[in-house]
C-alpha cells in the first residue's frame, strides 16, 4: 500500500470530525440565517401594514373636512411621499387634484386591505370608512416597504452569520481538546520500550475508549505471559543441555589423552571446538533469558571505571592473540545505578564482538565520560568493516547475524547488550564511524534521572 492509499485509510479522526461538525454547523447555521431572514423580512411588513392602519385611524370624521381638501391630504400628495393619505370618492368622475395623485382607488373596494397597482407602481393600501360616509386611504409604495423589510432582515442575518466561524473554530477547539486523552495515550504506547509490557493506566480516559484500553492491557498481559514463558522454555533447555554438553566435552578431552592417528586427532579437535562453540551458545542463552525477565531497578551504585578497567583486563589477552589493539582513551571516574553485573555484561559482549571482527592490526576504543546533560554514557568503537545502514536497526536482535564476514557466533552478544541495557533502564545503539577510520560505535547511556537517583536519596538521607 503506497503513501497515498494509506492516508486515506487511515484519515485523521480529529480532521473527520472537524469537518463534519463544520458542515453541520455552517448547515444549520445557514439555515437558521435563513428562516430568520425571511422571518425578520415578513414581520417588518407587517410593522408596516399596522403603521397603515394606525395612520387610518388616527383621522375622526370631524377633523377629515378641516384636514383634506378636494380629495388630498395637504402636503402628502407629493408623488415621491412614501405614505399618501387621500379621500376615496364614491363618484366616477375626479377632481385636478386627484388626477395629480399617483394612485387613484375605486370607491367600490371594501374597507381593509388592498394591493393596487397605477402608474406601473404597485401600492399598499388600507382603506377606512368614516363617520358620514366618508372613506379614506392610506398607501405607501410597495416598493420602499420591501426595501424596508429587506434591511430589517439583513440586520437579522449579518450577526448570525457571524457567528458561524466563530462556532466552527469554538468546535474544532473542543474536538481538539477531548481528543487530548487518545493523543496522550498513543504517546504512552509510543513511549514503551520493546520489554516493557506495563498496563496502561486507566485515569482520565473516557469512557468510550475505555473498553479499548482494557483490550491493549488484556493484549498486554497475554504478551507478557507468552514471553515469560518463551523465555523459560529456553532457559530450561540451556540448561538441560549443560550437563551433557559438559560430559561430551570430558569425554573429548578425555579421548584427547589417547593416541590417536592424525586424521582422528584433526576430527576430535574440530569436534572439540564445536563443543566449545555450543558451551558458549548456551551460557548466552541463560544470559539472555536472565536479562529478559521483568527488569527491576536495583537501589544500589557501583563504581563504573573500576568495573570498565576490570572488563578490559580480563579481554586484553583475547585482543593480544588477535593482534587487535585494546584499550581505553577517555575514563571518567563516575558512577551508575543497577546492578554491576549487567553493566559488565554490556561491555563484555560489546567488546567480544568488537574483536570478533577488528582485523588484525586494527583497534577498539573504549572510553566512560559523563557528558554536560549528566548521563553517563560507556562507548565501544572499533575499526572493523562496520554494518550495512539498512541492517543497524537490526544488528540487536536475537541470533541475527551480518552474512559475509566470514566470523562464526550465535548472533547473540549484541541481543543481550540490549537486554542488560534495558535492565538499567538505559538505551543503547549502534552506529557506523563517519570520520574516515571506519568501523562502528556502540554507545551504552543511563539517562540523569537515573544517575542522580541514588545521589539524591543519599544526600536526602
Amino acid at each position: 500500500m503506497d503513501g497515498a492509499e494509506e492516508r486515506l485509510t487511515n484519515r485523521s479522526l480529529f480532521r473527520r470530525m472537524a469537518v463534519y461538525l463544520s458542515a453541520t454547523i455552517l448547515g444549520v447555521g445557514l439555515l437558521g440565517a435563513g428562516l430568520s431572514f425571511f422571518s425578520a423580512f415578513e414581520q417588518a411588513r407587517d410593522l408596516q401594514d399596522d403603521q397603515l392602519k394606525q395612520i387610518a385611524w388616527l383621522f375622526p370624521a370631524g377633523e377629515m373636512a378641516e384636514q383634506l381638501t378636494d380629495g388630498v391630504l395637504r402636503g402628502d400628495a407629493d408623488e415621491a411621499a412614501r405614505i399618501l393619505i387621500f379621500r376615496v370618492q364614491q363618484a366616477q368622475p375626479s377632481t385636478d387634484k386627484e388626477d395629480k395623485l399617483p394612485l387613484r382607488v375605486a370607491g367600490t373596494l371594501p374597507d381593509g386591505w388592498h394591493t393596487v397597482t397605477a402608474h406601473h407602481d404597485t401600492w399598499r393600501v388600507y382603506l377606512r370608512t368614516l363617520k358620514g360616509a366618508e372613506r379614506i386611504a392610506v398607501a405607501q409604495r410597495t416598493e420602499a416597504r420591501d426595501d424596508i423589510a429587506r434591511r430589517s432582515g439583513w440586520l437579522t442575518l449579518f450577526p448570525l452569520l457571524g457567528l458561524i466561524p466563530v462556532l466552527i473554530l469554538i468546535a474544532a477547539l473542543l474536538v481538539r481538546f477531548f481528543l487530548k486523552s487518545i493523543t496522550r495515550l498513543s504517546r504512552q504506547v509510543d513511549e514503551m520500550g520493546d520489554t516493557n509490557l506495563t498496563p496502561l493506566a486507566r485515569q482520565g480516559v473516557p469512557s468510550e475508549i475505555l473498553p479499548f484500553v482494557r483490550s491493549i492491557n488484556r493484549l498486554l498481559e497475554r504478551l507478557a505471559l507468552s514471553l515469560e514463558q518463551q523465555r523459560r522454555f529456553v532457559a530450561d533447555a540451556a540448561h538441560e543441555l549443560r550437563t551433557p554438553v559438559a560430559a561430551l566435552t570430558i569425554q573429548v578431552e578425555n579421548l584427547g589423552q589417547v593416541d590417536l592417528p592424525a586424521p582422528a586427532r584433526e576430527r576430535l579437535k574440530s569436534v572439540a571446538g564445536g563443543l566449545k562453540r555450543m558451551r558458549a551458545l548456551l551460557e548466552q542463552l541463560l544470559e539472555l533469558a536472565r536479562f529478559q525477565a521483568k527488569p527491576e531497578m536495583v537501589d544500589e551504585r557501583f563504581d563504573a571505571t573500576a568495573l570498565t578497567k576490570q572488563v578490559i583486563g580480563d579481554l586484553l589477552p583475547l585482543a593480544e592473540a588477535k593482534g587487535v589493539d585494546l584499550g581505553m582513551i577517555h575514563m571518567d571516574a563516575l558512577t551508575m545505578r543497577g546492578r554491576a553485573d549487567d553493566l559488565g555484561s554490556i561491555l563484555r559482549n560489546a567488546l567480544d564482538n568488537a574483536i570478533r571482527y577488528t582485523p588484525r592490526g586494527g583497534r577498539i576504543d573504549v572510553s566512560l565520560r559523563r557528558d554536560t546533560a549528566g548521563a553517563a554514557m560507556l562507548e565501544v568503537r572499533d575499526t572493523g568493516p562496520g554494518i550495512p545502514a539498512d541492517m543497524l536497526t537490526r544488528v540487536f536482535d536475537p541470533f541475527y547475524r551480518v552474512l559475509g564476514t566470514g566470523e562464526a557466533g550465535s548472533g547473540l552478544g549484541l541481543a543481550i547488550v540490549r537486554s542488560a541495557a534495558t535492565r538499567l533502564h538505559g538505551q543503547v545503539s549502534a552506529a557506523n564511524a563517519v570520520d574516515g577510520q571506519g568501523g562502528l560505535i556502540v554507545r551504552f547511556v543511563q539517562p540523569p534521572a537515573v544517575v542522580a537517583y541514588r545521589a539524591g536519596r543519599s544526600s536526602s538521607g
